[in-house]
Parts: C-alpha cells; sequence; structure tokens
C-alpha cells in the first residue's frame, strides 16, 4: 500500500513515483530509477514542464504555506497551458523529455556516486544535485528499499556560549542565542 502523502510537498513530488513500497522486487519493476518502461510513461513532456513550472512558482518561502490542493490546481492551470502554448514550445519540451529519459539508465550510478561523496546529504539536497531528475521522495523510496540499507542516529548538542555557562552555574534563566 502506498505510503500517505505526509506534506504538501510530498503530494508534489508524489506524481514522479509509479508503485508500491512494500516489496523491494515490486520496487525495481514500479518506479523511475529502476524501469525505463515506468520513466516514459511518468516522464511526459506536459509532465516535465508542469513538474518544472511547479518548481519555478513554489519557492522556499511558500513551500510549508501551499495546500496540497493549491499544488493541484496550480499543476491544472499549468498543464491547460502547456495544452495551449505554440508547438515549437512543445517539441522543445519533447527535447528536453528525450534529454531527461537519456539520463535513466545513468541515474542509479549519479545516485551512489553522490552518496559516496557525502553520506549525509538529505534526499531534498540529493535530488537537487541530480538536477531533479526525479523527486526527494522517489530517491528516498529507492534508497531504503536497497539490500542493506540502514540509518544511524547522530546526536547534536547545543554548545553554550561562555556567558550562558556562568549563568547556568549561578541558578539564574539562561537565555539562549538564536545564532548558532
Amino acid at each position: 500500500m502506498q505510503e500517505l502523502i505526509k506534506s504538501e510537498m510530498d503530494e508534489l513530488h508524489a506524481n514522479l513515483f509509479i508503485g508500491t513500497t512494500e516489496k523491494a522486487n515490486k520496487e525495481e519493476e514500479n518506479n523511475v530509477i529502476d524501469s525505463m518502461e515506468v520513466a516514459e510513461k511518468r516522464f511526459t513532456a506536459s509532465n516535465l514542464y508542469c513538474s518544472s513550472r511547479l518548481r519555478e512558482y513554489v519557492t522556499s518561502a511558500e513551500e510549508e504555506s501551499l495546500s496540497s490542493t493549491q499544488i493541484c490546481e496550480q499543476r491544472k492551470v499549468f498543464a491547460t497551458i502547456y495544452e495551449n502554448e505554440k508547438e515549437h514550445v512543445k517539441q522543445e519540451w519533447e527535447a528536453k523529455r528525450r534529454e531527461h529519459l537519456s539520463m535513466q539508465p545513468k541515474i542509479k550510478g549519479l545516485i551512489m556516486e553522490e552518496l559516496r561523496k557525502n553520506k549525509s546529504i538529505s534526499y531534498k539536497s540529493l535530488s537537487g544535485a541530480l538536477n531533479f531528475w526525479c523527486s526527494a521522495d522517489t530517491i528516498r523510496r529507492w534508497v531504503t528499499s536497497r539490500e542493506g540499507f540502514s540509518l544511524y542516529t547522530e546526536n547534536t548538542y547545543h554548545i553554550a556560549e561562555g556567558h550562558q555557562i556562568e549563568l547556568r552555574e549561578s541558578g539564574e534563566r539562561v537565555e539562549e542565542s538564536a545564532e548558532i
């Protein structure tokens, strides 16, 4: 069963993934990273156009404030705009589609290369490093479905500044600094 979409951006990126996360063998058959057939179905010129326009539309500041309904409505608007575009624009997006699909056989290696360079890279940053070839959620599902995948916990501690240490020792209330 597909995971429930937890945030508005998950909704935006969920359209880039087809399949189930129940079993790794099904995963290999039903995701854009492992299957050219699935990638060809998912990465249409219209879909790439809409995704590109949505990335421009949704800025980091707006990301948290947009609902999934607003994002879906905006996607429909962009799909309508694409349908009404001139033929030369559609041909440009068809060329971008072919270029995008030409990366599919290389994408697994690029993901692994980026993870070797930076083991603590976020899935969102990894997606950006791959020029948004697929969504962060698609990468996360693909990586976590691999045999041998594991997570480790990293603890972080706030380092108190000198005056904060003195205040703690004296028993006074410590104001946390906004700067790190």
